[in-house]
């Protein structure tokens, strides 16, 4: 069924002055309009359209304080456990490196047969740190860093109880 031209335009013209009765007679309502504008209703969600939206904000400014400076660390040796009299030392390493351009990265680890009861990590002028284990285990894992420029020299010792003291 074919429409003519003027039935499709009076069935247009028809649609739109219903429209705008109904928009004109509600007029006055504007929780409606506010309703209808915001999609409420008719089974639309809400989402906004971020990619139209305009984010665009200036600054403010940036604070007035000065970097704080770095802080050293002001560990240089690091003990764990009680030391005897009676424990031996089960692992001892000195070390005495000169002062690089880029720093120092010395890793130093032991598994041994008893049980550590004392750690004792010390340096001049690096930062120790014991990555795993330690007093109380038997196996330990020690990283000693030193910034560049710095002569690193130290020691790493571990003690364990004596056989007679078991």
């Amino acid at each position: 069924m074919k429409l003519s031209r003027y039935e499709v335009l009076f069935i247009v013209e028809l649609l739109i002055g219903t429209r705008l009765s109904l928009i004109m007679s509600l007029g006055t309502n504007q929780n409606f309009l506010y309703e209808k504008l915001q999609n409420y209703g008719l089974g639309k969600r809400v989402i906004p359209n971020y990619r139209r939206m305009n984010l665009a904000y200036p600054y403010p400014e940036p604070l007035r304080s000065s970097p704080s400076p770095f802080v050293w660390s002001p560990y240089r040796n690091i003990y764990q456990g009680v030391r005897r009299k009676s424990d031996h030392r089960i692992y001892n390493k000195k070390f005495n490196y000169a002062a690089k351009s880029f720093g120092h990265h010395v890793f130093c680890e032991a598994m041994v047969a008893c049980q550590i009861t004392h750690m004792a990590v010390e340096t001049n002028d690096g930062i120790p740190i014991i990555l795993r284990g330690g007093a109380g285990y038997n196996y330990f894992k020690i990283i000693i860093k030193a910034e560049a420029g710095v002569r690193l020299q130290g020691s790493v010792k571990a003690y364990c109880k004596s056989k007679d003291n078991n």
